[in-house]
């Protein structure tokens, strides 16, 4: 799963519960890249809401149960996302093994109950 330039355009503190939605539609071992602007990015946008740096990121991991293998600021080292515009915090995590780790887990089973439903507006 990848979630690319959307958590930091979420009000704050609903990044964790976006991410928790999507958990169940993933098989474990399932790899989930978050990434997010840096500060020079952040600043570049007027829609973003909440700045979130690679530590934030591991946090919302950690919450959902995710296993954190790789944290890394791209595509410089993490000191140049205050001057260049497109650096980035990356975060690769991956869902455990075990299907009752993830909050909000459940089995996946065929049928309705498993197919992506809208997000309501």
């Amino acid at each position: 799963m990848l979630m690319a330039h959307l958590l930091e355009h979420l009000p704050a503190g609903e990044a964790s519960g976006i991410v928790a939605e999507y958990l169940p539609f993933l098989e474990p071992g399932a790899t989930v890249m978050l990434i997010c602007p840096q500060e020079r990015g952040f600043a570049s946008d007027p829609t973003h809401t909440v700045f979130l740096d690679g530590v934030d990121i591991e946090k919302i991991c950690a919450d959902n149960g995710l296993v954190v293998r790789r944290s890394l600021s791209f595509p410089f080292p993490r000191w140049m996302g205050k001057p260049f515009i497109y650096n980035e915090s990356v975060v690769i995590a991956e869902v455990p093994s075990s299907s009752d780790a993830c909050r909000g887990s459940r089995s996946r089973k065929a049928g309705k109950d498993n197919e992506a439903k809208p997000i309501p507006t």
